[in-house]
C-alpha cells in the first residue's frame, strides 16, 4: 500500500467540523436567495460524454490538459465535471425545456490542475443559470443574485465588481456594417491584397480601427495560409521558441510548494514567480532556492501585501538573489525606485500602476556587479529613465535623493 494511501489525493479535501458548518451556512444563504429569484434545483450526473463540454473550445486548457477523462466498459469516451453550465444546457436540450428555464446546481467539480491554496482538483461549486432568455435584464439579475448573496454572507465589503461584455447584435452591428459599406468595397478594388498594401489602403480610413484590424488581419492570415508561411516566420523570428516563466500561488506547505515548482521546472519553465505575503515570503523562498539553485531565475510578486515598515524585513531577500520583488507596496506610497533602495533589492512596480515592470530595476541586468544590490539599482536609477510619467526635472530630483540616501 502506498504510504499516502490513507491522505486526502492531492488536490482535494476534506469538509470538517466546525468548517462544514460554515459550508452548510453558505449553501443555505445561497438556497433561500435562489428560491426568492424563483430558480430552482437542478442535479446533472458527475460525468458526461465528452462531446458535452466541447463548446469550452478545442484549444483551451481545460480540453486539452485538466479535463479528467476515461473510457467506460462499453468504450465510451466519458469525462468529469469540469465546469457547470455545459451539463445544464445538456439538460435543457435533451428534456426539451422550451421557452424560459431558471434553475441553480450545487456540483463537484474537477480540473486536472497544481493544486495551489484556493485551487483544487475537485472543489464545489454553487451556481444560476437563466437558459432560453434573450433580455439584458437578465444579466442584471444575475449581477444582483450575486451583490446579494455577497452582501448576505457578509463580505461585500472586500469585493470588487469588474463587468465586461461582447456585446450583442445590435452593439456589433455597426462593425459589420462599416466593413460592409466601406472597408470591404475600398480593399475588393485594390490589385493587390497583400497584407502590407491592404493596410496601407486602410491606414487613410479614418477612425474604425476595429473594423480595419480585422480585416486587415484575416487577409494577413489567408496570405499566409496560402504560401504555408507561419506568422512567426513573416514576423522574421529567429527562434522557433522562447524561454517561459510560471507564477505559483499561495500554497497550503512548503511540500506542496517544491512539487508544484519541481514539477513547473520539469515541463522545461526557466523562471519561477512565487506570490508572497507576511508569513509567507522567506521560508519558501529559501526552501525553493535551496531545492533548485541558482541556476532557476526566481521572482516574488507580494501584491502590495507590505507597507515601508516591512523594508527591512524584506530586504533579507536579496540574499536569493531575485530577479526582482513585484509590487511590494500599494501604488503610490512611495516612488518605486527609492524603494528599490530601501529594500535593497530590484522592486517591480507592477500592472496597475505604470503599465508593467520597472526594467531599470530588474536585477538580472545587475549581476555581474559584485557592489551591494542597493548601489547597483541607484547606478540605473539615476542613468535610466525611471517613471514614464515624471518629467526630467523630477527625475533628477529622485536620483539626487537616492544617492543622498546612500
Amino acid at each position: 500500500m502506498p504510504k499516502d494511501a490513507q491522505q486526502t489525493p492531492r488536490g482535494t479535501q476534506d469538509i470538517l467540523p466546525p468548517e462544514s458548518s460554515r459550508w452548510i451556512e453558505v449553501v443555505r444563504t445561497f438556497v433561500e436567495r435562489a428560491r426568492r429569484f424563483c430558480y430552482e434545483l437542478v442535479v446533472t450526473p458527475v460525468f458526461e460524454h465528452v462531446e458535452v463540454f466541447n463548446r469550452l473550445g478545442e484549444g483551451t486548457d481545460v480540453l486539452t490538459k485538466e479535463m479528467y477523462e476515461f473510457t467506460d466498459r462499453g468504450d465510451r469516451r466519458l469525462a468529469l465535471r469540469p465546469e457547470g453550465t455545459a451539463p445544464v444546457v445538456r439538460a435543457y436540450v435533451q428534456h426539451k425545456k422550451h421557452g424560459p428555464w431558471k434553475v441553480w446546481y450545487l456540483a463537484p467539480l474537477f480540473r486536472y490542475e497544481r493544486a495551489q491554496r484556493g485551487r483544487y482538483r475537485q472543489h464545489w461549486q454553487l451556481g444560476i443559470e437563466a437558459v432560453g432568455l434573450d433580455d439584458p435584464d437578465v444579466d442584471v439579475e444575475v449581477i444582483a443574485f450575486g451583490h446579494g448573496l455577497l452582501r448576505d454572507m457578509g463580505v461585500l465589503g472586500r469585493t470588487t465588481l469588474l463587468l465586461n461584455s461582447m456585446g450583442d447584435k445590435t452593439s456589433r452591428g455597426p462593425y459589420a456594417d462599416v466593413l460592409r459599406r466601406y472597408l470591404i468595397p475600398s480593399v475588393a478594388r485594390l490589385d493587390s491584397l497583400q497584407a502590407a498594401h491592404v493596410a496601407a489602403v486602410l491606414d487613410v480610413i479614418k477612425g474604425h480601427r476595429m473594423a480595419k484590424a480585422a480585416l486587415a488581419t484575416a487577409l494577413l492570415d489567408l496570405e499566409l495560409r496560402s504560401r504555408g508561411q507561419s506568422l512567426a516566420d513573416w514576423l522574421g523570428a529567429t527562434a522557433g521558441s522562447v524561454p517561459a516563466g510560471v507564477s505559483v500561488g499561495i500554497m497550503e506547505s512548503i511540500p506542496d510548494l517544491l512539487e508544484t515548482v519541481a514539477g513547473f521546472v520539469d515541463d522545461g519553465y526557466t523562471r519561477v514567480k512565487l506570490k508572497i505575503e507576511p508569513g509567507w515570503d522567506l521560508e519558501p523562498v529559501r526552501a525553493v532556492r535551496r531545492q533548485h539553485g541558482e541556476t532557476l531565475d526566481l521572482q516574488v510578486d507580494a501584491n502590495a501585501a507590505y507597507t515601508l515598515g516591512d523594508a527591512q524585513h524584506l530586504a533579507k531577500l536579496d540574499a536569493f538573489n531575485l530577479v526582482l520583488i513585484e509590487q511590494p507596496l500599494a501604488a503610490g506610497e512611495l516612488g518605486q525606485p527609492v524603494v528599490a533602495v530601501a529594500f535593497g533589492g530590484a522592486v517591480g512596480a507592477g500592472q496597475r500602476e505604470v503599465g508593467g515592470t520597472l526594467p531599470h530595476l530588474r536585477a538580472t541586468h545587475l549581476r555581474a556587479s559584485g557592489t551591494p544590490v542597493s548601489d547597483r539599482i541607484a547606478k540605473h536609477v539615476i542613468s535610466l529613465p525611471m517613471h514614464p510619467y515624471l518629467d526630467e526635472p523630477t527625475q533628477r530630483r529622485i536620483a539626487e535623493a537616492v544617492r543622498a540616501g546612500l
